[in-house]
């Protein structure tokens, strides 16, 4: 039953993910916000060492946790854009800026949602790694 439950609920962040990613345009500004929002979840509710530590952490900073490394990551790819680092397709103008900024809210928004629904997974995967 608990491989089970493990399937569905890989299939099920698996889906989540799909459907998001779908709905937009391919190679859209929105995906690489939502791709990084899901994976930043993702490791803080699963990763082992990560997870243990983020969920004894109150509600109110877990959210300052996830905007903090949110904001970090933004940061740095528009710094990264703008020394010709990486190429993702933010354009290291004001413009460029603010749409990094919807990028950074649309990957708070899905990271929230991924966090909020798999709530009761991450619970059982930090059970299963603190034995």
């Amino acid at each position: 039953m608990t491989a089970l439950r493990w399937f569905f609920a890989i299939l099920y962040v698996l889906l989540f993910t799909y459907a998001l990613v779908a709905v937009l345009e391919p190679g859209s500004n929105l995906e690489l916000g939502i791709i990084a929002g899901t994976v930043l979840s993702l490791v803080l509710s699963y990763a082992p060492g990560v997870a243990g530590w983020y969920s004894k952490l109150p509600a109110e900073n877990k959210q300052v946790v996830n905007i903090a490394l949110m904001f970090m990551v933004a940061v740095v790819a528009f710094i990264l854009t703008c020394t010709d680092q990486v190429l993702i397709g933010i354009v290291c103008t004001l413009q460029g800026a603010l749409n990094l900024l919807i990028v950074f809210l649309s990957g708070l928004i899905s990271g929230q949602g991924v966090h909020r629904a798999n709530g009761y997974v991450a619970a059982k995967v930090r059970a299963v790694f603190s034995k």
